[in-house]
């Protein structure tokens, strides 16, 4: 990657040529607030909400106009193209532009008139949008506020009127994103998933607000585009399917890298049919690219981008992306190692009992990185009730430890969603209900494999639950299948003869009834000075089905199965009990 540090003297006296007083004619004024990390230098967007009258909302998003003042074919246009993006992992920061413009003109700063193009957003209080308008604007900051600060207001408000605007403004961001769907751009119980995929942890609700606007923002520019017809740099995420909701449905879980491209096509990951990036021109080439292509559009000019211009523009972009990534990829990683070499080196010397959760976590990787996973396995076991679904996805799909699979509330569907998320795996859950036992029926399946049976429970969450650990242990000890056992018939003589087959019979195949099966259970209990079993009968379509529970210590046993009387149901119960569990 060809990524120069410093700027030419050419571009630098283009930057400094710069007078904002040059562009303020024929600008209506806005105004707003911004909102970034403590340690922001480029801001690029602000944001304003208006209630009004109708009780509709007005969403005012303006980005500033860097295109203003930064012509096609210019000096500092031609380094752009080169740049392509900012780059915050290089040390020191690698900007796309010089900092006269990229912290200062076009940055806006609090209390300062900068260049903007301002997107006007009526919102329905259902989150629908009504209408909008692009135009271009003056905006003036009243408060360059941190992640930090509007997440501590967001999460203790109380009653002060100017809290109140951010407040409306996360419950406006919260509707827009659960109108959204998709599986790029939500909150979950790890933090917020951005629309590349990538988990942020801090600031979730804030990281939330200003997303859901942006990506609002990107749709309608991109909308508009497709529209008019308008060639641009489109934000995609193709998997093939041209049914967005069909997509949706069976891959918006996979993370397909997005890519650039003139065409407008859907973005699955977003659930979005028309998307680009508009919202940060100061430090993202596309974004900058597409200003200047809306503002052509709004002016009813020509574009300044032929067709070939926006390939070739989009190809390489793209090839740098892809470049990028793997090199973001590999300083955050090795910066981790470094972190994590620093704090665990010297585990013998570490109290393990003192660390915090997260730090148990990071203990728990660095661990399995330097192949002592072994010898933290005890500390492991002691800490499990507070270890979260990365560590279990951790423990058993990097670390290949088969233990912890019987320990309670492990939620099993979380890991496997890390899976998929990591690892690319497509993950189904395939359900039925059998109206006979009354019960769900679910098969995890990953990458086409599962289990050999299917996992069973009264409540369908539960049941899904249980087949996501199922298929978790399966894994372990290499019994997945793709030829799985049917689920159970809701036929009730099918149903009565599957269960009876468990039961001992005799030469005309019929259960043992020389047996007592009861007498065997309670002549069990008392040598091993249990509690005598529970039965319990229900009438089904001229059945009775007979459910049976045993305490042992700390496990419970059951079982159950069908008769036409109760008596013989209770019986056939008994033998099924014996037999699952070898109680003789």
């Amino acid at each position: 990657m060809n990524q120069k540090g410093k700027f030419s003297r050419k571009q630098i006296e283009q930057a400094y040529s710069i007078n904002l007083l040059d562009y303020y004619s024929n600008r209506r004024e806005v105004f707003g607030i911004t909102i970034d990390n403590p340690d922001t230098v480029d801001r690029d967007d602000g944001v304003w909400l208006l209630e009004k009258e109708n009780g509709n909302f007005e969403l005012q998003v303006s980005i500033t106009d860097v295109s203003a003042f930064i012509p096609t074919n210019s000096p500092l246009d031609r380094e752009a193209i080169k740049r392509v993006a900012t780059l915050y992992h290089t040390n020191p920061v690698t900007p796309m532009f010089p900092a006269a413009i990229g912290t200062n003109l076009g940055s806006l700063e609090e209390n300062q008139k900068r260049l903007a193009l301002t997107v006007f957003i009526d919102i329905a209080q259902n989150g629908q949008v009504r209408s909008s308008k692009i135009e271009e604007t003056l905006f003036t900051n009243l408060k360059a506020f941190s992640y930090q600060e509007v997440e501590d207001i967001l999460t203790n408000s109380g009653d002060r009127p100017e809290n109140q605007l951010l407040v409306q403004m996360q419950s406006l961001a919260k509707i827009l994103g659960i109108n959204r769907g998709g599986q790029s751009g939500v909150l979950t119980e790890f933090g917020y998933v951005d629309e590349d995929g990538n988990l942020i942890k801090d600031n979730i609700n804030t990281n939330q607000l200003i997303a859901e606007f942006m990506i609002l923002t990107n749709t309608i520019v991109a909308k508009k585009l497709h529209d008019h017809n308008s060639l641009a740099l489109f934000r995609t995420q193709d998997v093939g399917i041209k049914d967005l909701d069909l997509a949706k449905k069976l891959k918006g879980h996979q993370l397909v890298r997005a890519s650039y491209s003139p065409v407008c096509q859907s973005h699955v990951g977003l659930g979005l049919p028309h998307y680009c990036h508009f919202t940060s021109p100061l430090r993202r080439l596309p974004d900058l690219i597409n200003h200047r292509i809306i503002k052509a559009l709004i002016k009813d000019n020509s574009s300044p981008y032929t067709s070939d211009d926006l390939i070739n523009l989009a190809s390489h972009i793209n090839n740098f992306n892809e470049e990028n990534k793997l090199q973001r990829e590999h300083y955050l990683k090795k910066k981790k190692q470094r972190e994590n070499e620093k704090k665990f080196s010297a585990i013998c010397d570490l109290d393990l009992q003192e660390l915090s959760s997260k730090e148990f976590s990071l203990l728990i990787e660095y661990a399995i990185e330097k192949n002592f996973l072994p010898e933290i396995l005890p500390e492991v076991e002691k800490r499990i009730d507070e270890l979260q679904p990365k560590d279990f996805y951790r423990l058993w799909f990097v670390g290949g430890t088969d233990k912890f699979c019987d320990c309670p509330n492990i939620n099993a569907i979380s890991v496997l969603l890390i899976k998929s998320q990591l690892n690319g795996s497509i993950v189904e859950y395939k359900s039925e209900y059998c109206q006979v036992r009354k019960k769900f029926f679910v098969f995890c399946y990953v990458d086409g494999l599962t289990t050999l049976e299917a996992a069973e429970d009264e409540k369908k969450t539960q049941a899904k639950q249980k087949s996501a650990l199922a298929w978790i242990q399966a894994y372990l000890e290499n019994q997945l299948t793709n030829n799985p056992n049917p689920i159970p018939s809701n036929e009730l003589d099918h149903l009565i003869n599957l269960n009876l087959s468990v039961n001992p019979k005799d030469s005309d195949g019929q259960v043992d009834n020389q047996i007592n099966w009861i007498a065997v259970i309670n002549n069990y209990c008392q040598v091993n000075r249990l509690p005598y079993p529970i039965y319990s009968f229900s009438d089904i379509n001229g059945y009775f089905l007979c459910e049976v529970s045993l305490q042992l210590e700390e496990q419970k046993l059951d079982a159950q199965n069908y008769g036409r009387r109760k008596k013989e149901a209770k019986m056939n119960a008994a033998s099924a009990l014996v037999n699952k569990y070898q109680l003789r």
